[in-house]
């Protein structure tokens, strides 16, 4: 279980995708929250969201349990060539 937000917490981040190292992958919903079910063991999350950096975190999960995430997005800058 976790959720999504902006880096300063102004708003909740809809619709990033959020994937597992076992090619599990779920999105955020209106607030921002989402929930995979995945194996024991060191897991590799990543999230996406356009306009924004992607995000990695390694966590290690024991059997059976429930593990809160929360997932900061800092915007990215775009530049424009001329």
């Amino acid at each position: 279980m976790g959720q999504a937000i902006s880096y300063d917490a102004n708003y909740t981040v809809i619709g990033a995708k959020i994937f597992v190292s076992n090619n599990k992958g779920t999105a955020t919903d209106l607030e921002g929250k989402f929930s995979l079910e995945c194996e024991a063991g060191e897991l590799n999350i990543q999230a996406s969201y356009m306009g924004h950096y992607n995000v990695e975190k390694i966590i290690k999960a024991k059997p059976g349990e429930i593990i809160e995430l929360l997932i900061k997005f800092s915007p990215s800058e775009i530049t424009w060539d001329e």
